[in-house]
């Protein structure tokens, strides 16, 4: 919904817009299965995340 300035997905490169399609090669379909997946990281842990950001894939590396 929102990019928050100085935050990990701000200084990773994600703009307001792009939708999240799978964090550390898991996907994430729903609300329900990114929250699951935010509590599978760690505070200072670097994971991917992918991106669709007008209709193309981007990969993020993401640093918790």
């Amino acid at each position: 919904d929102a990019v928050i300035v100085g935050r990990p997905a701000y200084k990773a490169g994600m703009l307001k817009g792009d939708i999240i399609i799978s964090m550390d090669g898991k996907p994430v379909n729903d609300i329900y299965e990114y929250m699951n997946r935010l509590q599978e990281f760690k505070v200072g842990q670097r994971i991917t995340v992918e991106v669709l950001r007008n209709n193309e894939k981007v990969l993020l590396i993401v640093e918790l």
